[in-house]
Parts: C-alpha cells; structure tokens; sequence
C-alpha cells in the first residue's frame, strides 16, 4: 500500500492540524530561555514538546492497528509479512510524528535564537527512539483491544508514562521515560545514564511488541516473551540510574572554552565569548587592587561546571550575557569565596558561616562604592566589610585568611572563628 493511499484511509490527515499546533506552542517554553543563542536550550523544548504530544501520537497508532484489526487482516495469509503490514499502516503517524517534531524545532529555535549543536544530536536521537517506541506501543494496544478501547487507553497511558515519574517520591523514576526535567547549560552536559536509560527502556518496549505479534501458539506464552523483553530492557535501565536524585545528572562540558589574556586568562564557554572585553577589563582593574589587599593572584579566572576541578590557585566565576561592566566587576572581584563545602560529617542545619561579609570586602577592595556594596551583601555585611576596610592592610590581610580558612573548612572547631 502506498503512502498517499494509507495517508488517505488515516485519521492523521484530519488530526495533523491540532497535533503540530500542540508541539509548537509546546516549543514555546523556551521563551524562557529567549534571546540565550544556546542550541541545547532549543533542544531541550523540542524535545519535550516531541514527548509532549506522543500520547495523541500513540492513540493514533491505536487506532491504526484496530482499523487492520477489525479487518481481520492478522487471521488472513496476506503476501505480506506481519511487520511489513504494521509497518505500511504506522507511515502517516511516524509522518506526522516527525513533521510535529519539526515545528517544535522550528519555534524553539526561533526563540532561543540558535540550532541544535553536535552535542545536542544524542539527546534527540533519544528522543526519536522513545517517541517511536510509545507509538509502536500505542500500536500493540491496538492489536490485543477493542478499537473503542485502544486509543484512549493508549493516550492516557502514554500520557501519564511521560507526565507522573517527575512527580514521584522515587527520583529514578523520572529518568525512564525519557521526559528530562532540566535543561543542559553552558557548562553542562546530560549524563550519558539519564540518555541511555529510556533508550532501553524504549527498545524493550519495541521488542515486546515485535516478538509477541509472531504467530506463536497460545496467549500465555506472547505475554510471557513480551514481559522478558520488557524486564530486559527495564533492569538494567534502572540499574543505570537507581543512585540518581531529584536533580538531573549532568557532566561537565569540554571543550567550546574561549579565553582572553593572560596572567591571568579570563575563561568563558564560547557561547558568551561577547562578555569576554569586559570581564579581562574587569580582571585588569580588580586584581592588582586586590593583590595589594593580601588576595593571591590567580593563575585562570574561567566559567566552569561547578564538577570541574580548577586547582587550587583558580578562580571559578558567573556569567550571563548580556553583561554589564559592573556585573563583570562583582564577578571577577568575589570569585575568591570559596562555595560551600560538602561536610557529610555534620547535619544538614548545621550553621555555616556567611560568607557576605568577604564578599563585601572584596567589592570595596575592587573600587566598588559603598551603596553598591550594601545592595548586593546587605547593609550589615557592608557595615563588618567597611569596618575590616578601615583597618591595617596587614589586620586586612590576617583577616581574609581567617575567612578563608573558616568557609572552607568542615571542621567545627574551625568555623566561626573568624573575627567580624
């Protein structure tokens, strides 16, 4: 049969409208992310905007295999095999699977104002093989159901497959389905778990539906192999994320770094190589203020995942874009605060000392004003900052080593003994 012949018989014809409306307006999530020119962002949306309608996708499906089934089509011997004949008829709904996919695409990357990137392909791959592994389920349902019964059951399945794990006390969960709740960054990447995971489960899906279609005798035994198939894929994907949180797994990116200078290089991910002038004139300007306070100087200064190891003598900054000169200032002069220590020998309400009254310190030192200051610390921290400001360099210097050491530390002895 045909393409145009099978497109004709299909409800897809009819119902292709309101499902590549859905998937764009779908796509519209990324507005949040308007303007960034980060290609994952334009993947992330049109990814979840492909997911987004593959409930309707699959009900379709449904509804195709119960049109071949209320034909008796799977009792005749057609010259045709069984795949062959399941094949032709899911055409117009991998069709339009595909054209939804590509008007998600086309809003998402309106929005965000850039295109996949290389890195990118995998998760869409992935994509692709869970969108495709719900229809052919759909298509299953169809087979073994009433054609009333089908495709709804088919929509709601799917639909709550993809929309309930996130909402689960058990986070694993969530990375089975292939619906992936955070976005990519600038300096992260998806692990290779959270991609991996609904690949299996998709193709233990794909695989039961395949296997328990062949003519064997007896119902028992094709719900026997479609249930090996599914465990085969569901184990050893759980197994792969049963250790994640709630969080998304991420892995730092490498590579697509772009630096200027030197003594110190400022560092940033290529995609906010515009912010770089400022922050190398915000670096020139800060550290020689800040070395002559008693701040060592660094040997990089760079935008990083927060899971890369800069060394001991790096400092690791923010940056957004667009960037202003005084944004790139606050951000070069507190990148010396060292983040949080992970101290899994202390409770989790155990009071870790504040770090605003460095930071305020460090931006007076830069030559940022007071009121300045006071906004960004708060008027108390300002106030401790200003009164270390007016003392000695030498009781300046003593002073920040012992904030140092303090919010680094994990060691209770330690914290809270710097003077304030």
């Amino acid at each position: 049969m045909g393409f145009l012949t099978a497109l004709r018989r299909s409800p897809v014809i009819w119902l292709a409208a309101p499902v590549l409306v859905v998937a764009f307006l779908f796509a519209g999530g990324a507005a949040d992310y308007q303007g960034s020119h980060f290609g994952g962002y334009t993947v992330f949306w049109t990814c979840r905007a492909a997911l987004g309608v593959t409930g309707g996708l699959a009900a379709l499906a449904a509804w195709e295999a119960g049109r071949l089934r209320a034909g008796a089509v799977w009792r005749l011997a057609p010259g045709r095999g069984r795949y062959r004949i399941g094949a032709d008829a899911l055409r117009p709904v991998l069709a339009l699977a595909l054209a939804a996919d590509a008007a998600a695409l086309a809003n998402a990357a309106r929005l965000v104002g850039a295109g996949p990137r290389t890195e990118d392909a995998a998760a869409a791959a992935v994509v692709l093989v869970v969108q495709g592994g719900l229809i052919v389920a759909g298509f299953g349902l169809g087979t073994v159901l009433p054609r009333a019964v089908a495709p709804p059951a088919a929509l709601i399945g799917v639909t709550l497959w993809l929309a309930v794990p996130a909402t689960l006390g058990t986070p694993w969960v969530r990375y089975l389905n292939g619906m992936v709740n955070d976005a990519p960054t600038v300096t992260d990447d998806l692990a290779p778990r959270v991609l991996v995971a609904p690949v299996l489960v998709a193709g233990g899906v794909i695989a039961a539906v395949l296997l328990a279609s062949l003519p064997l005798r007896g119902r028992l035994l094709r719900a026997g192999v479609a249930v090996a198939c599914l465990a085969a894929g569901a184990v050893p994907a759980q197994a792969l994320v049963a250790d994640s949180g709630y969080a998304t797994p991420m892995v730092p990116r490498t590579g697509a770094q772009r630096c200027l200078g030197d003594a110190p290089p400022v560092c940033v991910p290529e995609e906010l190589s515009d912010t770089l002038p400022r922050l190398r004139g915000a670096a020139d300007r800060a550290l020689p203020r800040l070395a002559s306070a008693g701040v060592p100087r660094p040997e990089r200064i760079a935008y990083v995942s927060r899971n890369t190891d800069l060394g001991a003598n790096s400092w690791r900054i923010y940056v957004q874009s667009p960037l202003s000169a005084e944004q790139a200032l606050v951000s070069v002069a507190t990148a010396v605060v060292p983040a949080p220590p992970r101290c899994p020998a202390l409770p989790d309400d155990y009071p870790r000392p504040d770090p605003r009254p460095l930071t305020g310190w460090l931006l007076l030192v830069a030559g940022v004003d007071a009121h300045e200051t006071a906004g960004l610390t708060g008027a108390a921290a300002a106030r401790d900052a200003s009164r270390v400001r007016a003392q000695p360099v030498s009781a300046q210097r003593g002073w920040f080593r012992a904030e140092m050491r303090e919010l680094g530390s994990c060691d209770p002895r330690v914290m809270g003994t710097s003077p304030r």
